[in-house]
Parts: structure tokens; C-alpha cells; sequence
């Protein structure tokens, strides 16, 4: 598919189909026996819309707006929604503010008809109909942009003769195109090059007792899969993978490197997970946050995980003795106001009696930078690989605090504190196991991912699960500050039944069409669960052969059945002797 576009931009769906038609080609070049090529520019929709912005920044930097970041355009938000009468019966500003700029993008995206009469008498809509036009307004008068707007003033500037493509255009992988990025498609002459025809389709389905035993029947049927066939490429998609990853990765690990190192110190993989892990999970990540509370203070939990974590340089043995210590004092509240703390902490509780009481976020961001030093974070160790790309990941998000001082006036300690932590729990980390080599994502054999991520991807088999009736299709979730209406009328993604139905159809359809197993579980927790209708016509397997015999396996469950263990009464403790343990 790439060979026609050689000289030209293919927009990929995703970036995950970029890094695999890039992949496809190289090993197709190979073949033929080249030894050097040009890359192909396949590049991912939102990457190549910033790219082409650039071009605009370049050719008239005067008159062209600045794109604002993703936390920026939250922030301007928050603004909006504090500056008017609907914040007096909010109970969490930042949730709102980020339904609000979902409702933003959605009108952009989907080129939504706006009237004012049909926001009339509806709470919600009309308390967004004012923030929205706070937001226009502050966007006008700063000469700001939002990435929502970008496809419509990109078409725009394309028909005014002002930007120029250099090259042919076409698109791929897309399961559906916005209005506003056909839009922009048809104004670059952009046409769709379409996905090498199937061999046809080979689909089934099974069902289990439970999500994790569904998982590890899937670990085992992509490891049976891989030794059979070393060089197939294999997909498992994950119906919310994001908020299960750590479960995923360890049933596939237990299954697929069943030995037992824990640590995995850059050893290769043969699965990769793209969901990635929330940032304040992240042990050296949330090891930082917590010695950045020491300012304000925390419980005496929190700071016993802090002072008993690898990353200071306080060292394990003295943060045990220190936390035994507090303990014992009955400390209820742990910070640098403690005198005992403060022994511990010298040269940051020092820096912290200096500080001014506002400053702008980038001034804060130097500041976390710096204490975090002196109070010995991450320790004085060496980073192993995958900890130094975590360091590496805490400076961006401490770059995105500092892009903050273009909306923001100087704030607290506190606030700043809190915004980083709030943008640590909205992005996500995905480390390199294999730092040596950048192409692993998508060169580990087995690719781990979500429903979007698979959208124009190819597996020579695909396993997918989690299609329960309550899963899929996804029940609609209209945006609150839409009216009912309009997001009914313009076809927004979750406003109806009837809308994601359709969507659902559609990327079933597409995802069948290869060999595939689709499974769900039975139950979630006690409750039953029915399979989605959208597969319930497909031919069931039997039983799958149970998952392989693993060293975690036999130690973990290694003890008798509880049905075993002896009955009646416990024996008496002896009389006058201590006992230790709780």
C-alpha cells in the first residue's frame, strides 16, 4: 500500500499504524534488496494537523494564532467557569472544566450548529453556552487557538491559498472521519488508500467464568499461537484496557515469562501493552510527589511509603528508623514543620522557609525541580533503564506545569502542587523495555491495546475480549452541556443508542474479517453477564485448553484447598508465653 505514496504524506489513523505501515515497508525494501532507502512519510493524524500548523507559523508568524497545549486550554476553561455565577454549585471545578472541553471539541470536531434557543431552559447548557463564549472571547482577544479548531482554520487557509502542501496527500485506518477532518481531507485533495483485502474471515467465540481467567485463556492461546508460528504477529485487543493494564501485564507476563524476575531489567518482551501505566502510579513518580507534600504535610501512612521507598538518599534502614520513630511519638500529621523531619531533610526544609508565597507556574516547576535534589529524590543509586526514562517523563510533566504560565497568574504552593498532581493522573507512561531498541513497541510479537488502538492495524490472528452485552456496543453517554438535541442531530459519538450501534457494527465488521477469536466473561463479580449481541451469531469454541503451568503459578498456589486445611477450634496459645506479630 505505501509503494504509491512514496513521494507523498500518508496520514495514518493512529500511531500505532504509522509505526507499522513504516515497518512494513523497510522489511518490503529488504526484500527487494535495498540496503539504504527513503522513509516513507507516514505520519499520525493529530502529528501531522501540529506539523502542518507549524508550516502556518513559519509562512506568517504575525497573523497566525498560538496553539495552546491540552492543559492550557483546561486551565482557560477553569477560568471561565470561576468567573461566572454556575461556580457557586460546583462541587469539582477541574472534572467540569474537562467535560466542558470535550463539549468544546465535539461541536468543532463534529462542525455542530450552535442556537442559543436550543441551549434555552436547560441548566447545564445554557451555564456552557456562557463559559464558551468567555472562552472565544479570551481565544480572540490573546490571538490563542485550541486543537479542536485546527482542522476548520487549516481547510480555511488551504482554500485562501495561504498554505501549500507539498506533496500528494492520502489517509488510512480511519473507522470514521469527523466532519471537519473531511473537511480538511477534501481540501488537500487527500484520498483514502484502503487496507489490503482479507483473506477472509475464520471467526469464533468463548466465554468464561471471569475477566482474569478470559485473560490468562487469551495470554495462553497468544503463547500457543507464538510457538507455533515465532514470526506471527499477534493481537489482543482489550475492551478498557486503560483501566485494568497492571492486571493485563501481569497475567501475560506470568503466562509468557513465567520465570521470576519481577524486575524485568531490560530484558525483551515478547508482548507489548500500549496503554501504559498513570503516571502517579509510577513508584518513582509517586515516590516524588509525596516528598514534594512534606511542604504542607501528609498522614503518617503516606510518609511512612515515602520514607521506606529506594528513591531517597536518606536511604531505607534510616527512613525505617524514622518512621518507627514518628510512630511511636503518635504523629498524626508528617511535614518540614516537624523537628525530627526536619533533621532528615535539612537542605529542603531550608529552601522552604525561603519561599515566596506566589509565584507563576514555571517559577514553581524549578522550584519541585530543585527541592526534589535536595531532599535526595531519586536516590543515589544508578538508574536502571526503565527508571532513567521515568526521570525523563517527570520532566515533561513538569514542562507541561511551566506551559501553564501563559494562562495563569502567580498561584500557591498548594495550587501548583496540585495541578501537577492532577496532570499526573491524567497522563500515562509506557516504558521502553528494550531502550536499545526505539522500534520494540511494535516489534514485540503480541501488541496488547484498546479498541481505537486496533483501528487499521493487521494481525495474522487477533484475539478480542471483554464483549459482554454491557460492553459492546457502549451505552451512550451524552455530554451534559450539549442539548439532547444537537448531539442527536450532528451525530455526536456516545449521544445515542442508535449512533453507537452503528459504530459498533462498523468496527466489528472490520475487526472480524481476519482469524479472530472474540470472548467475554460470564460474570463480574456476582453479577451475570450476557454476550454482545453484535457476536452472538458466531460458531462457539469449546472450552480452551487451560493456561500453562508457570513458576508463580505453582508457588502461589502451592498451599492445600482451604477444603484441606483441619477444622474445629484452634489450639490454645500457651499460658505466659509472648506472642509476636499481629
Amino acid at each position: 500500500m505505501l509503494h504509491r505514496y512514496t513521494q507523498g504524506t500518508l496520514i495514518a489513523a493512529n500511531a500505532r499504524l504509522g509505526r507499522q505501515l513504516r515497518r512494513e515497508y523497510a522489511a518490503e525494501r529488504r526484500r527487494q534488496g535495498a540496503q539504504v532507502w527513503e522513509s516513507p512519510d507516514v505520519i499520525p493524524r493529530n502529528a501531522w494537523i501540529e506539523r502542518a500548523w507549524l508550516e502556518c507559523v513559519y509562512r506568517d508568524p504575525v497573523s497566525t494564532p498560538l496553539l495552546l497545549g491540552p492543559w492550557q486550554e483546561q486551565a482557560l476553561w477553569e477560568q471561565a467557569i470561576a468567573e461566572s455565577d454556575a461556580d457557586n454549585v460546583l462541587l469539582d471545578l477541574p472534572a467540569t472544566a474537562s467535560e466542558a472541553a470535550r463539549a468544546w471539541d465535539l461541536v468543532h470536531s463534529w462542525e455542530a450548529r450552535i442556537d442559543p434557543a436550543e441551549f434555552a431552559g436547560l441548566r447545564d447548557p445554557e451555564a456552557y453556552l456562557e463559559w464558551m463564549r468567555r472562552v472565544e472571547t479570551r481565544l480572540r482577544d490573546q490571538g490563542w487557538i485550541t486543537a479542536s479548531e485546527l482542522p476548520r482554520a487549516l481547510a480555511e487557509k488551504l482554500a485562501a491559498g495561504t498554505l501549500a502542501l507539498p506533496q500528494a496527500v492520502a489517509h488510512t485506518g480511519f473507522d470514521e472521519l469527523t466532519p471537519a477532518d473531511r473537511r480538511l481531507f477534501d481540501a488537500c485533495g487527500a484520498a483514502e488508500s484502503a487496507a489490503p483485502a482479507s483473506t477472509g474471515s475464520r471467526a469464533s467465540r468463548a466465554a468464561f467464568d471471569s475477566a482474569p481467567d478470559e485473560l490468562m485463556r487469551a495470554a495462553a492461546w497468544a503463547r500457543r499461537k507464538l510457538e507455533a508460528a515465532p514470526s506471527a504477529r499477534l493481537g489482543v485487543v482489550v475492551r478498557g484496557l486503560a483501566a485494568q493494564s497492571a492486571t493485563v501485564e501481569r497475567i501475560f507476563d506470568d503466562i509468557l515469562h513465567p520465570g521470576l524476575d519481577f524486575a524485568r531489567a531490560g530484558n525483551r518482551r515478547a508482548f507489548h501493552v500500549s496503554a501504559g501505566v498513570l503516571s502517579n502510579d509510577v513508584p518513582m513518580i509517586s515516590a516524588a510527589l509525596l516528598a514534594l507534600r512534606l511542604h504542607s504535610g501528609m498522614s503518617l501512612a503516606e510518609a511512612g511509603m515515602l520514607l521506606r521507598s529506594p528513591f531517597l538518599r536518606l536511604g531505607r534502614s534510616a527512613g525505617a528508623k524514622l518512621d518507627g520513630e514518628l510512630r511511636r511519638q503518635g504523629v498524626e500529621q508528617v511535614s518540614l514543620g516537624l523537628d525530627i523531619v526536619r533533621r532528615a531533610f535539612p537542605g529542603m526544609a531550608k529552601a522552604t522557609d525561603e519561599l515566596r508565597a506566589r509565584m507563576h507556574p514555571g517559577e514553581w516547576s524549578s522550584v519541585f525541580s530543585k527541592l526534589l535534589t535536595q531532599a535526595g529524590w531519586p536516590g543515589d543509586r544508578p538508574l536502571s533503564s526503565v527508571e532513567y526514562q521515568t526521570l525523563e517523563h517527570w520532566k515533561e510533566l513538569l514542562s507541561d506545569l511551566a506551559s501553564l504560565d501563559l494562562v495563569l497568574p502567580r498561584i500557591t504552593y498548594e495550587q501548583a502542587l496540585s495541578r501537577l498532581r492532577r496532570i499526573a493522573r491524567e497522563r500515562r507512561f509506557a516504558p521502553d523495555f528494550t531502550a536499545h531498541d526505539a522500534s520494540h513497541y511494535d516489534a514485540a510479537p503480541i501488541q496488547i491495546m484498546d479498541m481505537p488502538d486496533a483501528a487499521g492495524s493487521r494481525f495474522d490472528a487477533l484475539w478480542i475480549a471483554g464483549l459482554n452485552a454491557n460492553a459492546w456496543p457502549e451505552a451512550p453517554r451524552p455530554n451534559p452541556f450539549l442539548p439532547a438535541s444537537l448531539q442527536r442531530a450532528a451525530g455526536l459519538p456516545h449521544g445515542s443508542p442508535e449512533r453507537e450501534l452503528a459504530y459498533a457494527r462498523r468496527v466489528t465488521a472490520r475487526l472480524l474479517a481476519s482469524e479472530v477469536t472474540c470472548s467475554f466473561a460470564r460474570y463480574s463479580g456476582e453479577e451475570p453477564l450476557r454476550v454482545s449481541p453484535l457476536i452472538e451469531t458466531l460458531p462457539e469454541i469449546p472450552d480452551a485448553p487451560p493456561p500453562p503451568e508457570t513458576v508463580p503459578r505453582r508457588i502461589f498456589g502451592a498451599g492445600a484447598p482451604l477444603e484441606d486445611q483441619p477444622r474445629g477450634p484452634a489450639p490454645a496459645l500457651p499460658a505466659g508465653v509472648p506472642q509476636r506479630g499481629g
